[in-house]
């Protein structure tokens, strides 16, 4: 990476972040001063991390709920809608860096 060293990671699921959070504590990273990590599905697993996986959580009954009626309109050739978004919240955790805190003073 040309020297340069990335800050966070988004993976794409929390299995993949879990594997992200196990590489970086063999490079020595601290998590998450060297290095923020984040994920996308929210499984009860991430919580049990140290630290705690921050997440965004999908509302996977209504995403499934919406998938089905879709495929049910494509069946019966209705018009479906070409997006839509089910609920969603982000879970903090600890694996991300809050950039709100102020920076420690340095001496000198």
């Amino acid at each position: 990476m040309n020297g340069c060293r990335p800050s966070l990671v988004s993976a794409a699921a929390d299995r993949v972040a879990m594997a992200v959070i196990r590489e970086a504590r063999q490079l020595n990273l601290w998590i998450p001063d060297d290095l923020s990590i984040m994920s996308f599905r929210g499984y009860e697993s991430g919580e049990l991390m140290e630290p705690q996986l921050a997440t965004v959580r999908f509302e996977n009954e209504e995403a499934g709920i919406i998938a089905a009626w879709t495929l049910i309109q494509m069946c019966r050739r209705e018009p479906a809608a070409r997006k839509e978004v089910p609920g969603w919240r982000f879970e903090p955790g600890a694996s991300v860096k809050d950039l709100r805190r102020p920076k420690p003073e340095l001496p000198g």
